[in-house]
C-alpha cells in the first residue's frame, strides 16, 4: 500500500555535474545564482510493491558557484500552494540563508494548520546550497 519516493544523486568532481533520480512525489527545486527557481522533472514513479519500476533516464545539472538545490517532500508543496508558489516563495527568498528559507516553508505550513494539528502528508525539506570556495577545490584536482 506504502509508496515510496526518493531523490538521489552523485556529485562528479571531475566535472561538477550532479547526476540525479528523482521518483514519485517528491519535489526538487534549483536556483543558479541570482536566477529563480525552477522545478526539476521526475525521471518516473514512486516506487511500491505494486509498480514495476522503470527509469526513463537520470537526470544532469552542472553545479556553479553560489547555487542552490532545495529538496521537498509533497507535504510541503501541497501546504505551500503548489510547485509554482514553492518556486516563488524560494526565489523570493534566494539571496537569504538556507535557514530563512526553512523558517519561510514551516511557516507556510504551520498557517494552514490548526494549533494542535499535523500536516496529512510528510514535510521533510534538504537545502543544498554550493559555496564557491568548495567548488574551487573540487576543480584543482
Amino acid at each position: 500500500k506504502d509508496y515510496l519516493s526518493m531523490f538521489y544523486g552523485v556529485i562528479s568532481k571531475k566535472d561538477l555535474c550532479l547526476r540525479y533520480v528523482n521518483l514519485g512525489s517528491s519535489c526538487a527545486f534549483y536556483a543558479h545564482s541570482n536566477k529563480e527557481f525552477k522545478e526539476l522533472p521526475t525521471q518516473g514513479k514512486a516506487l511500491s510493491q505494486k509498480t514495476k519500476w522503470s527509469l526513463q533516464e537520470d537526470g544532469e545539472l552542472h553545479l556553479l558557484p553560489n547555487d542552490r538545490l532545495v529538496l521537498l517532500s509533497d507535504g510541503f508543496v501541497e501546504n505551500v500552494g503548489g510547485s509554482q508558489a514553492v518556486c516563488d516563495l524560494l526565489s523570493q527568498n534566494r539571496h537569504k540563508e538556507a535557514k530563512d528559507s526553512l523558517n519561510e516553508l514551516v511557516f507556510r505550513v504551520k498557517s494552514t494548520l490548526n494549533e494542535e494539528d499535523m500536516p496529512d502528508q510528510d514535510c521533510s525539506v534538504v537545502v543544498l546550497d554550493i559555496e564557491p570556495n568548495t567548488l574551487r577545490l573540487a576543480q584543482s584536482g
